[in-house]
């Protein structure tokens, strides 16, 4: 019987020590954002605790409510890692990895349901001058004031605002036909014009302008194919004078 119970809390310890070893694994990968080893870690540490339950039952009750508080704890940090690596932390848009997953969620919608999404590709006009001439703080204001005006003019449900890259940002409109889309596009251009932005001790407020390039997602098309049409498409509102909206040749002939 004392040799039963020896190797019974022997056993024990050894999974205390095992399971430690692999929270603080999970911790790691969890505070470091690797989202590879975060997976990994959290998949066999579930394994271990499964096995760990199974052993010890009921009789560590506390032990088991802690350890389900530690990975609650976890949990939360996994959901601010998360979003952090969703987010552009400028003007705290979708960033572009972010976008890469939702244009390829509208691929399948247009596929399965005949969604067609219909994304607008912006530029903020002449952005070089405003970090060349205020410095790169007035630019990130810059930055943050156009993103907000994008979020107040493109605020319907399945709308999709994120910032693809430096100066450029794009917009996911879903279920608009092209007429409504183009329409929805000018309103935003109109908030842009009047946008005026105050940066340090500026005695008049800093205006701009941007291009959109509409570019619908044609059925069958991949989503990369689709950016390739709206860039096309921008260089065209580029070359035309700026300060407009340039609609792909390809919709306007559907249209």
């Amino acid at each position: 019987m004392s040799g039963n119970l020896r190797r019974t809390l022997s056993a024990e310890q050894s999974s205390d020590r095992r399971i430690s070893h692999r929270m603080r694994r999970l911790e790691s990968a969890v505070r470091n954002g690797e989202r590879s080893a975060i997976k990994s870690e959290a998949q066999q540490t579930v394994s271990l605790l499964t096995e760990f339950l199974s052993e010890r039952g009921a009789r560590h009750q506390d032990q088991i409510t802690a350890m389900a508080g530690r990975l609650e704890c976890l949990r939360d940090e996994l959901d601010s890692v998360r979003k952090q690596a969703a987010i552009d932390p400028v003007t705290e848009l979708f960033n572009r990895a972010s976008f890469d997953e939702q244009i390829e969620r509208e691929v399948d919608l247009a596929a399965v349901f005949g969604k067609r999404g219909c994304p607008i590709m912006i530029d903020i006009d002449d952005f070089k001058w405003f970090n060349d001439t205020h410095g790169q703080p007035c630019g990130d204001e810059v930055l943050k004031q156009f993103a907000a005006t994008l979020s107040r003019c493109f605020m319907r449900r399945h709308d999709f605002v994120a910032r693809y890259g430096g100066e450029e940002f794009v917009i996911v409109l879903r279920e608009l036909e092209l007429p409504v889309a183009t329409d929805v596009a000018e309103r935003g251009m109109n908030a842009i014009r009047n946008l005026e932005v105050y940066f340090a001790e500026m005695d008049q407020p800093l205006r701009m302008t941007a291009s959109m390039r509409i570019a619908r997602l044609c059925r069958g098309e991949t989503a990369k194919s689709r950016v390739e049409r709206a860039d096309r498409a921008l260089y065209q509102a580029k070359n035309a004078g700026r300060d407009r909206i340039e609609v792909d040749p390809v919709d306007l002939a559907d249209a």
